[in-house]
């Protein structure tokens, strides 16, 4: 990869994302030590315990130098390969939208305006007691809640249609081979 040319897209259609996404994973499977990081994230080598953070870190810094992906679509590709190395049972499906579930909510706890302006998340028992500010926290955490599951469930479908165009890729190598 000597002539890389470098294309910034500030907000891309999700159409465009999913190409990209297909193109980087297909790059990624046809990079032998990049698979090694993902198939040992998965505890494939050895039946290992690992740990999914330094695996993950491992493999951006792979993507960074040999494929030239950034932070956040690293991030991407290795989900998307690690849910198409993962066997196809509803357990380990449900056990994957766990995981992006809790990553998912790490981050937006981050992003949080009283977390952005240092504010504690965890609310400090005051004397008085308000109906309007309790309810009015109950329902922002409800309307957050629901946001995220749809935001979850949204990505794993995406998720599952590029894992699906994958297996197309990975059965059209096995023919010609």
């Amino acid at each position: 990869m000597s002539n890389v040319i470098d294309i910034a897209v500030e907000d891309p259609s999700p159409d465009f994302q999913r190409i990209r996404d297909v193109l980087d994973c297909k790059r990624c499977l046809e990079t032998p030590e990049v698979m090694q990081t993902i198939k040992h994230s998965n505890g494939e080598i050895n039946g290992q315990n690992i740990n999914e953070k330094s695996s993950a870190i491992r493999f951006r810094e792979i993507a960074k130098t040999k494929l030239k992906l950034n932070r956040c679509q690293s991030r991407r590709v290795y989900e998307i390969l690690r849910l198409f190395l993962l066997p196809r049972s509803d357990e380990c499906v449900k056990s994957f939208s766990d995981a992006l579930t809790k990553r998912a909510t790490a981050y937006f706890q981050r992003v949080r305006p009283d977390a952005m302006r240092g504010s504690s998340l965890v609310t400090k028992p005051s004397n008085s007691y308000n109906p309007l500010k309790k309810a009015f926290d109950e329902a922002a955490d409800e309307y957050f809640e629901n946001q995220l599951h749809e935001e979850v469930s949204i990505l794993l479908k995406n998720y599952q249609d590029i894992v699906h165009k994958l297996d197309g890729f990975v059965s059209s190598l096995k023919k010609q081979s």
